[in-house]
């Protein structure tokens, strides 16, 4: 392939992902929703969005670190502090093993203080509309995680690696 063809194919290419990072933001250029933060196509990349992953370190009950894998048995319940960061979003994963993982509920609290682009998040909480795993996504001011098990048998939840 002669250089020219070469050069002109990069700018062709580069032209489409400009193009298609501003369809992804919506074009308005008001930046993030904090209502809808992370947008769905940026949760569609995982592991190339959202910020660093919460740590087993950023969790603590009773100033304890979690410990991995918890178990909810049933009917039981468990709050955990999540400590500050540097970082503006972190994302929170968890993987979920048991007879009836989709009994179990999970909802993240941020600091009520907690604000992006001005304005003030909200509680996310899991099950909700979206399929697959619990995600979350965890601001800087930290915040509490409650996790309880309304279903039968023992549930385990470890944190996305």
């Amino acid at each position: 392939m002669k250089l020219r063809t070469f050069q002109i194919m990069l700018v062709f290419v580069a032209v489409l992902c400009a193009v298609g990072i501003i369809a992804g933001l919506g074009g308005s250029g008001d930046g993030i929703d904090a209502n809808d933060f992370p947008p769905a196509w940026l949760k569609a990349m995982g592991g190339l969005a959202g910020g660093p992953r919460l740590a087993t370190r950023d969790l603590t009950a009773n100033g304890i670190p979690w410990r991995q894998p918890l178990a909810l048995t049933a009917g039981m319940s468990r709050k955990f502090t999540v400590s500050t960061a540097d970082d503006k979003v972190r994302r929170g994963g968890f993987v979920l093993e048991g007879r009836r993982p989709d009994r179990l509920e999970i909802r993240y609290q941020p600091k009520s203080v907690q604000r992006l682009n001005g304005e003030k998040v909200k509680v996310q909480s899991w099950p909700n509309e979206e399929k697959g795993s619990p995600k979350f996504v965890v601001y800087d001011g930290g915040g509490t995680f409650w996790f309880f098990n309304a279903g039968p048998g023992t549930i385990k939840i470890r944190l996305e690696d």
